[in-house]
């Protein structure tokens, strides 16, 4: 009776090991919204571009009011713009200072965008006379010059939401899908990668997307494999051939011509609990995408405050390489993490040495060209386990390796 019992838990060992090591990539419950942040902040709505075809050019700055000879002005400072009582303006007015850049052409359908606008900031009305009016700068994000333009202030409420969790998600089914089209940092600035915080323009308008609609940029590894999805971003101001979107949060660089799909909002229902919402797509989601499409997955830890690769490793890389060696097509995807302990900067810099080491070793080791492999790092951020003990530290300090292949 005991060497059956050995056998029976023999057998069961080496089956839940293939079973694992074969499993089918199938999502069918995927984690999408953590707690609820400030999304859309007032700065974000008074400060950052748009591009359109067209503003108000009535009303500019013409001078400074201690005429004295600057170019450059601020908050609080004073300045005198051409229209007054005559043109039915009145002291308290709240106006958008706002600078013209260039025409945006779209590199994908060279089709004009607009013109781009940048909001600097706001002003108010204190003292008005019959063809002038003097302002006062009460907030300003970007410097504002003589000849800037001014338009109606609009009040717009900010955006409180529970963000997305995109980690290990599958991208759903959407009609609306883009791409990136402009990112810049000011008016004559423009930016070729983009991350977390900045705000860039996609060629989904009016009609199509509304202020507050989150978006999916992806990355398409090869056509025939899963679309890796790399970061989050919500709308903030749709126009009529494009919209501006902030970057909530990015494992890789967003960058000019990164696709984009909008996230059904049947997906998106806010809960007033902690319980995290799931994605449920019936037509997709809780079906396997091919019989043959497989993943291979693993962790390696690393000790307190290491990134180097340490002994008795090799067992489970030789069953990847294993696994690899059946694939027509497959990608490899690292993502590193790293403990609460030490700074921000540092532990992101840190499972940034992690996922490169295990990269390196794949590469040396496994004799695996690196263009088959996929690297993200997030420190302390979004770890698989809480850091609030030392047991589930222990268990951040990783990299996850998982394999996609066919």
């Amino acid at each position: 009776m005991k060497k059956t019992s050995i056998l029976l838990l023999l057998f069961l060992t080496i089956f839940c090991t293939v079973f694992s090591a074969q499993k089918k990539y199938v999502f069918d419950d995927t984690q999408l919204t953590k707690d609820k942040f400030l999304l859309i902040s007032k700065t974000d709505l008074n400060c950052s571009y748009e591009i359109k075809k067209r503003i108000s050019k009535d009303i500019k700055i013409v001078k400074s009011v201690d005429m004295e000879e600057r170019t450059v002005f601020g908050t609080n400072d004073l300045l005198i713009i051409n229209r007054g009582e005559s043109s039915g303006l009145k002291e308290g007015d709240m106006f958008s200072v706002v600078a013209q850049g260039g025409k945006v052409i779209n590199p994908f359908s060279h089709r004009s965008l607009g013109t781009l606008f940048l909001k600097k900031g706001i002003v108010e009305i204190i003292t008005l006379y019959e063809r002038y009016s003097i302002i006062e700068i009460k907030d300003s994000c970007f410097h504002v010059y003589l000849n800037d333009y001014l338009i109606p202030y609009k009040s717009e409420e900010q955006v409180v939401r529970r963000s997305i969790d995109y980690k290990l998600s599958k991208l759903p089914e959407s009609q609306l899908t883009g791409r990136v089209v402009f990112a810049g940092d000011d008016i004559d600035l423009e930016r070729e990668l983009s991350a977390a915080g900045n705000i860039v323009a996609v060629d989904l308008g009016k009609g199509e997307v509304s202020k507050g609609d989150f978006v999916l940029f992806y990355k398409i590894v090869k056509k025939r494999l899963p679309k890796i999805i790399i970061g989050s971003g919500i709308v903030i101001k749709p126009q009529n051939s494009n919209s501006t979107v902030k970057i909530i949060d990015s494992s890789f660089p967003i960058e000019i011509g990164s696709y984009l799909t909008v996230l059904p909002e049947v997906l998106m229902t806010d809960t007033d609990d902690n319980k995290l919402p799931l994605i449920k797509d019936s037509k997709n989601i809780t079906e396997e995408i091919t019989a043959t499409e497989e993943t291979f997955d693993f962790t390696t830890l690393f000790p307190l405050d290491e990134y180097k690769l340490k002994d008795k490793i090799e067992e489970k890389f030789l069953q990847m390489k294993e696994f690899i060696g059946s694939k027509k097509e497959f990608v490899i995807i690292l993502r590193g993490y790293a403990c609460s302990i030490g700074g921000v900067a540092y532990n992101l810099e840190l499972s940034k040495k992690r996922v490169e080491e295990v990269k390196n070793y794949i590469v040396s080791k496994l004799d695996i060209a690196p263009d088959f492999i996929d690297v993200y790092y997030y420190g302390e951020k979004d770890t698989p386990f809480d850091n609030s003990t030392e047991i589930n530290r222990r268990k951040n300090r990783r990299v996850d390796i998982q394999v996609i292949g066919r």
